[in-house]
């Protein structure tokens, strides 16, 4: 194991240990993507050795992930992210759609009618607000709130509260949307300091936190039969963690510190494996990676960073396929189907330049 900030990679085919640092790391997982992953105007979905769908363009979710991580690299690695994250926010111009009832990013390019996902939404949001928080600008603040704006016409009063999932198929009010709704909200307040933000983030985690498990730990959705999925993903709960440090940091209440580290403690519990791996998909796992990440300032002793930074280690070093692109988990060498997505990678990226920070 090497210090802190270094990644062991494994040298595809030899065996080799060698370090790498986070930064580089980053740098290594951008250019896979982009050789793998961009096609002239477009971004495919996936590549996946056989040629199966690899130039259907990419879906909304995996783009937000992309996003997110270049935003990422704008604050540890500005010169390696900034083209990057332009590029990216210039295709996802093609994904939204203007409708009579909102405007909103749709699950592919150009789609009409749009299928739009509530979570997606709040995805992208997220991701150009830690774009404006690394590099102000009023641009990229607009489409921030844009994209929350678009979320918060998913909220309604059945279940008592909450945003939906999907807009066309409002049959569940899912974790995976107001948690990262509700850290955009506190976002939003700390970048404009309007109260309305705050008091729509105070809300969705009031009824988000009914989701959760006496452990700590969240459920995945409420039916609006009143029926609890009670799967529980990594990054729901991360989400969570990370509402918590934030909420902490700009209103400095104790409680707040408090539930982050509960919860923190109960997902190491769940998810951390014997060798330090995420036990979960990748997609999900980086999220986790990062709530482990923010809560380093909160509990220095504890060493958050440091089983953060193991975990995106583990998973260069056991998930990634022969062809050298990062399958569906964190903790062993496994595909879906055979495809690679770029969903799998973008997450990689995304934790690296965030643990590079």
């Amino acid at each position: 194991m090497v210090g802190i900030g270094f990644a062991t990679v494994l040298l595809l085919g030899l065996g080799v240990a060698q370090p790498i640092t986070m930064r580089d790391l980053a740098r290594e997982t951008r250019n896979l993507i982009e050789a793998r992953f961009l096609r002239p105007g477009d971004y495919a979905a996936w590549v996946d050795g056989e040629g199966k769908a690899a130039d259907a363009p990419a879906f909304a979710w995996d783009m937000a992930v992309l996003l997110s991580a270049y935003a990422a690299g704008l604050r540890s690695d500005r010169e390696g992210a900034e083209a990057g994250f332009r590029r990216v926010s210039e295709r996802l111009d093609r994904y939204f759609v203007t409708t009579p009832l909102a405007k909103g990013y749709a699950v592919l390019p150009h789609q009409e009618p749009p299928e739009r996902y509530y979570d997606d939404n709040a995805w992208i949001a997220l991701a150009y607000l830690d774009a404006n928080e690394a590099v102000p600008d009023r641009k990229t603040l607009a489409r921030a709130k844009e994209a929350f704006a678009f979320v918060m016409t998913g909220e309604s009063s059945e279940l008592g509260g909450g945003v939906f999932w999907r807009e066309n198929d409002r049959k569940s009010k899912n974790v995976c949307a107001n948690a990262p709704a509700a850290l955009a909200a506190l976002k939003l307040f700390a970048a404009t300091q309007d109260a309305k933000y705050r008091e729509t983030a105070d809300r969705l985690v009031a009824w988000t936190k009914a989701l959760q498990d006496k452990d700590g730990l969240y459920f995945d959705h409420k039916s609006l039969a009143g029926t609890v999925d009670k799967t529980k993903w990594s990054y729901n709960t991360a989400l969570m963690i990370r509402v918590h440090v934030l909420r902490y940091r700009l209103l400095g209440e104790a409680s707040d510190r408090t539930e982050a580290l509960r919860v923190g403690r109960a997902s190491r519990t769940k998810w951390l494996t014997a060798d330090g791996s995420i036990g979960d998909e990748g997609p999900f796992a980086h999220h986790l990676a990062e709530a482990w990440l923010e809560l380093q300032d909160l509990e220095p002793s504890a060493g958050w960073a440091n089983v953060a930074k193991r975990a995106i280690e583990k998973a260069r070093v056991v998930g990634r396929m022969p062809d050298g692109l990062y399958g569906l988990r964190w903790d062993r060498a496994e595909v879906r189907e055979g495809r690679r997505l770029l969903l799998y990678q973008a997450s990689m990226l995304r934790a690296a330049w965030r643990a590079a920070r």
